[in-house]
């Protein structure tokens, strides 16, 4: 009885050990977190990009490979970020983009030009919290501007696919599974600390690993 007390004792303790080491990880990979965009950040803090608090890390390269990772995962599944404006067939000329962030049309991803109805649609991928306008001329020789418009405007980000690179590094929560196995699978298979029954509780050893994860902000 006292053995097997000692064994499941063995099994969590080392699941929340796995947990424990998340900060360590966080740490050597150069601590990633999110930043002002440096664009955008003077208009709007809801614009953020992934960067490392600590470059002059061991394992900085790899934290930068995760941090350029779930900004290309977040610019390509975020469809708050694309926006139509519609101009008339019936102009004469387009005299360019701005933004409300100060972009020129050379920063400004164009994703597609196409015909709507009696309409030419500017499909137009911007940073979190911009908005855009189109200057052109009409055949009357009038300057006018057409505005953008939300393409997804009830999008929720909570609605885009996992991401694999807050699983690798990013996430606490996410990265403590790999951890836990990193830790557990050596400790039974090669230690022989505990029998290869005891994965039968990954789940709540899951959760305690979770928890060591996050005990360092308690």
């Amino acid at each position: 009885m006292a053995e097997t007390a000692i064994t499941v004792f063995t099994f969590f303790g080392l699941s929340f050990l796995a947990g424990f080491l998340y900060p360590v990880f966080y740490a050597i990979i150069g601590a990633p977190e999110q930043v002002l965009h440096p664009v955008a950040g003077q208009f709007n803090d809801r614009a953020k990009i992934h960067a490392l608090k600590m470059p002059g890390m061991i394992f900085r390269r790899y934290g930068a490979w995760l941090c350029r990772g779930q900004d290309e995962h977040n610019r390509l599944h975020d469809k708050s970020l694309l926006h139509i404006v519609f101009m008339p067939l019936a102009l004469l000329e387009s005299h360019g983009i701005e933004t409300s962030y100060n972009r020129a049309r050379g920063e400004v991803v164009i994703l597609s030009i196409g015909q709507v109805g009696t309409d030419w649609a500017v499909t137009l991928r911007l940073l979190p919290g911009e908005t855009a306008a189109i200057d052109y001329q009409d055949r009357d020789g009038k300057a006018k501007r057409a505005f953008s418009e939300p393409a997804f405007p009830n999008f929720d980000p909570a609605k885009m696919p996992l991401s694999i690179y807050k699983a690798l590094g990013l996430c606490g929560i996410c990265t403590a599974f790999w951890l836990t196995l990193a830790v557990l699978l050596p400790a039974c298979f090669v230690l022989h600390l505990f029998p290869a029954s005891y994965f039968w509780l990954f789940v709540p050893a899951y959760g305690v690993s979770t928890f060591g994860a996050n005990a360092y902000e308690l």
